[in-house]
């Protein structure tokens, strides 16, 4: 894979995981836990992205 794949690879995945946390955490102290799941899901996405873009 070529170096500027990798880097966009893992800049979308270190935003994806800040975006996550930053919505997860006040979602759980509101209580709303849908929301908190979604944003989990986008922390998951977020290390898979950096996994693909450092694994390769």
């Amino acid at each position: 894979m070529k170096q500027t794949k990798k880097n966009i690879f893992a800049i979308a995945g270190v935003i994806s995981m800040v975006l996550g946390i930053t919505v997860t955490i006040p979602s759980l102290g509101q209580g709303n836990y849908i929301l908190a799941t979604l944003s989990g899901i986008f922390i998951i996405v977020g290390l898979l992205l950096i996994a693909i873009a450092f694994g390769d």
